[in-house]
């Protein structure tokens, strides 16, 4: 029965180190909001909930690189900006580090 058990917690303990390395995003979010055009209002991040994240990136210039292609594919309609290490409050709105365009 001992090992059994021991066998059943190191498959639990691999299934949750798999969980985590999949749902572990990169150092900054992408948030693109087809609405607001460059220039006009800034984006209010903390008005924003986490479904609002279309992407997560390594690198800042790698965002950059995929917030000016949604705007391209979507006629240069649209802004976005890129946020580091953002994460959900209690109410589920965003808080980021720092933000970045």
């Amino acid at each position: 029965m001992g090992g059994f058990q021991v066998k059943k917690a190191l498959v639990l303990l691999i299934g949750l180190l798999v969980l985590g390395a999949c749902t572990q995003g990169g150092k900054w979010s992408l948030i693109y909001q087809p609405d607001i055009q460059p220039g006009e209002d800034l984006i209010q991040v903390e008005s924003l909930k986490i479904d609002a994240i279309n992407g997560y990136y390594d690198t800042l210039e790698q965002c950059r690189l995929k917030g000016e292609g949604m705007r391209r594919l979507a006629g240069d309609k649209g802004d976005y900006i890129c946020g580091f290490q953002c994460q959900t409050d209690q109410q589920g709105m965003l808080h980021c580090q720092d933000l970045s365009r």
